[in-house]
């Protein structure tokens, strides 16, 4: 069952010590990415802590790429982007600013070292993000506030823009 509870979800996970735990932890996140898929909602990554696991562990699946990070960091950062993104402990999608290459250093994994590009990239940085307790609403790009003449004023005063803040413009 994924966890939806934020102050679960905001905890820090700590290091797998073995590669046999490792791969347990990756079995559980396999069977639950896939239920998800199986019921609708559809998934490309899912971290252990989702799952209720605080480790660092965590699944990457975008078509052919299958992904397993365990004890990773991101060691290289190139090209700044904006990304839609959603999370499977939460509702609804967030613009999120990442990275759109990366290179990732993975301990207890065969290829110690990988770069990531697009999708794979910013899947890799949401899923990490989990280890370190941050979830997409602490990373959310603020939208402008368009504020109409006749809408209630932004300052809380109780009175239309119009009136309030906006009577000097």
């Amino acid at each position: 069952m994924i966890v939806k509870d934020l102050d679960f979800l905001r905890q820090i996970s700590t290091p797998v010590s073995s590669l046999d735990e490792a791969k347990d932890i990756i079995v559980l996140l396999e069977k639950e990415l896939q239920h998800c898929n199986d019921i609708g909602k559809s998934g490309i990554g899912l971290a252990a802590v989702q799952i209720g696991i605080l480790k660092r562990v965590a699944i990457v699946r975008i078509g052919s790429v299958k992904i397993n990070l365990v004890n990773s960091n991101v060691s290289e950062i190139y090209d700044s982007i904006d990304s839609e993104e959603g999370c499977l402990s939460l509702s609804g999608n967030f613009k999120v600013k990442r990275y759109n290459q990366i290179v990732v250093e993975n301990n207890l994994i065969e290829f110690n070292k990988f770069c990531a590009f697009g999708t794979v990239s910013i899947c890799v940085q949401h899923e990490m993000d989990h280890f370190d307790g941050k979830i997409i609403i602490d990373n959310e790009i603020k939208k402008e506030i368009n504020i109409g003449q006749n809408m209630p004023c932004h300052c809380k005063s109780g009175k239309k823009y119009k009136k309030c803040c906006g009577k000097n413009k």
